[in-house]
């Protein structure tokens, strides 16, 4: 007999960050750009071919493309390994599994490859003006810029795009020459990451099991109970299927949760190593509600408006607060940003999920609408939505809630903070919430408006 795996969420950092090493990659490029008009077939294609007739400029990759891949020694430079190779230090995912990788250089390579882009570059403009050396480039250029974009949309049969209100060039670098290496290695910036793992419960197991229950109390034969049983299991392994799905909701489900703490982890940190008495604070309150409400353990609180705004408007507090994206009201907070790297294992007893993420902070920017800080502008929106026309018909459920989670979560002060028992607090709210529920919102709107300095200094 099986055992289910019971275990729960790992979160760990990976060792070596993975990166690319344009420098060699750059490099080998500028060196098979110049064609060899001796070599045969495709090798000796030439990058850029001017039509003198048609006064058209063509580009054919496949000559450099060519000679890259058959230039003596390329393969092995490119092969992945431990010090060598395009991609480096990177954990290639398993079979049919897709992942991506960038926004990194190999460290130590930055110089060079500033050196080797330089030389793509020249290698370029030598080719251009080897293959344009008899044209007119006036020809190859149009006085009108909005007729040679419709033309270009014409032929490729999509709509004219639309052009941004400005646009600003600047000259990047990747080594400045000012800065040295070591130097940057001093710089406080870095991408935060996190590889969290979740070794689900087998849940498909659990769930044939009431199927077989059930059936059985309907007196239904157990050959077609197994029968239905093989077609739940086998879906399993079919994408696209229900049963597929729902497994891998509970994952994401998981996943979600786990970001959650790593959040509280990160600012946790910050908060030990900043100076400012309001940052722990506010840190510290949002961890308390959290163990509060959120937790396993935590208490229900019911937010009850019924009288002015119905039933449907009415919440547990707990509820809210056990929601990985119900933390995104607060305006000083970090989230999860862009997934690096995922891999799926499906062990005999349960799926097994990893992801590398990476968080980025919300620091309370400006809301480009409103032109208000985003605190202040969730603010005003929860305000007119709930007291604009308090009724029924109100959609208010959520920012009700969000209005309490930030009245017990934001201190009133940066350095000398009002002391607060949050459940005692929370309890109030409610209870005045209950009685004169369009008051007790007014109260909490006008609390947080004079802690919008406070929340600002945060950020």
């Amino acid at each position: 007999m099986n055992t289910p795996n019971l275990g729960g969420a790992s979160i760990s950092a990976r060792a070596r960050t993975p990166s690319l090493d344009l420098a060699t990659l750059s490099s080998l490029l500028a060196a098979t750009i110049p064609a060899n008009a001796n070599a045969a077939r495709a090798e000796g294609f030439s990058l850029l071919r001017f039509d003198a007739e048609a006064q058209q400029l063509h580009v054919n990759l496949r000559g450099v493309l060519n000679r890259l891949y058959r230039q003596p020694g390329n393969q092995a430079t490119m092969k992945a390994g431990d010090e060598s190779g395009f991609l480096r230090d990177i954990e290639f995912p398993p079979k049919y599994c897709t992942a991506k990788l960038g926004g990194r250089l190999l460290p130590g390579s930055e110089a060079a490859t500033t050196t080797g882009i330089k030389k793509l570059q020249e290698a370029i403009s030598a080719a251009i003006d080897q293959a344009c050396s008899d044209a007119d480039l006036r020809s190859l250029v149009s006085p009108n810029i909005q007729t040679l974009r419709a033309t270009l949309a014409k032929h490729l049969q999509v709509n004219v795009p639309v052009p941004p209100a400005s646009a600003h060039l600047t000259a990047i670098g990747f080594a400045p020459p000012g800065r040295k290496a070591a130097e940057r290695e001093k710089d406080i910036a870095r991408v935060l990451t996190a590889v969290e793992t979740i070794e689900g419960r087998d849940w498909l197991e659990k769930m044939l099991t009431g199927v077989r229950r059930k059936f059985a109390s309907n007196d239904i034969q157990e050959e077609e109970i197994n029968g239905v049983i093989d077609t739940l299991r086998s879906q399993r392994n079919q994408p696209g299927s229900q049963i597929r799905r729902f497994l891998e909701f509970l994952d994401d489900e998981a996943l979600s949760r786990v970001r959650l703490q790593v959040t509280f982890r990160l600012m946790a940190a910050v908060a030990a190593h900043s100076r400012l008495p309001g940052l722990k604070a506010y840190v510290e309150r949002v961890n308390a509600c959290f163990n509060l409400f959120g937790g396993a353990a935590g208490e229900a609180l019911l937010l009850d408006v019924s009288s002015v705004y119905g039933q449907r408007n009415s919440s547990d507090f707990a509820e809210h607060l056990r929601k990985a994206l119900f933390y995104r009201a607060l305006p000083v907070w970090p989230e999860w940003s862009i997934q690096l790297f995922e891999a799926r294992v499906e062990p005999e007893n349960g799926f097994a999920t990893t992801r590398e993420v990476s968080y980025r902070f919300r620091i309370n920017g400006q809301n480009p609408e409103t032109g208000k800080s985003a605190y202040a502008s969730r603010i005003a929106r929860h305000a007119e939505r709930l007291l604009s026309e308090p009724s029924p018909n109100v959609h208010g459920q959520k920012a009700l809630a969000e209005l309490v989670f930030l009245r017990l979560v934001v201190p009133d002060s940066m350095e000398a903070q009002t002391p607060e028992n949050l459940l005692e607090k929370a309890q109030a709210i409610a209870k005045a919430l209950k009685a004169k529920p369009v008051e007790a919102i007014e109260q909490l709107v006008d609390s947080l408006r004079q802690r919008e300095a406070v929340m600002d200094k945060l950020a």
